[in-house]
């Protein structure tokens, strides 16, 4: 099953993202809590590889840690100053993964339930203040960066999908792919490409997000 889905990811974000640049790919069930990234290579927690439990954490790592291959391992980004340029991207593409393997309502309700409901919840409670664009040093505690950087940056990323259309939204991380491959993008970098392929001004829409008013 662990093969099976990091293959299915390899596929699915190859036709999205752009091709994946090695000849080789890697899922290594390890003693490592839950899931990490390397180029070529990523580390699956054994815990998750327990048939008593429910498959989802395995697939949903998976995925994930596979999504990084792009979101940092062939476009870098500055992981202390502006690291929801990986994870968010990595976390929104568990939900797009989800669409394209079970369909659009069983994505709906995957995003419901973990992306906007973590938001939703740590605004509530003031745990976040909104913006995604943060250094390491300014979060309080994983309660602040988790919902931060994860699940802000996928709920903006949604957003945008919504708001500029599919085709548009998968064209912009294509170009995105292909303009910043082996090199190290910054934030006004992915809201120029944003902007030159919508061939729309989006500060009113990015603002909230990237910066305190």
């Amino acid at each position: 099953e662990a093969l099976d889905y990091g293959v299915k990811s390899i596929k699915t974000f190859n036709d999205l993202f752009g091709k994946y640049p090695y000849p080789s790919f890697s899922v290594v069930q390890t003693e490592f809590p839950s899931g990490m990234e390397y180029p070529g290579i990523v580390y699956i927690s054994d815990d998750y590889y327990n048939k008593d439990i429910n498959n989802t954490p395995l697939i949903i790592t998976i995925v994930h840690e596979v999504a990084h291959q792009w979101w940092y391992g062939i476009v870098g980004n500055d992981q202390i100053d502006e690291a929801w340029l990986d994870e968010s991207f990595a976390a929104y593409s568990e939900t797009i993964f989800i669409e394209k393997e079970f369909g659009k309502q069983s994505a709906q309700g995957y995003f419901e339930d973990t992306v906007k409901q973590s938001v939703e919840e740590a605004i509530s409670t003031k745990q976040i203040d909104g913006v995604i664009v943060k250094s390491l040093k300014d979060f309080t505690s994983w309660d602040d960066y988790g919902p931060t950087v994860y699940d802000g940056g996928a709920l903006m990323l949604s957003q945008l999908r919504e708001k500029l259309g599919n085709k548009v939204f998968f064209d912009i991380l294509k170009r995105y792919v292909s303009e910043y491959k082996y090199k190290i993008a910054k934030t006004q970098d992915f809201v120029d490409i944003c902007e030159e392929v919508s061939g729309k001004q989006l500060d009113n829409f990015f603002e909230p997000w990237l910066s305190k008013n």
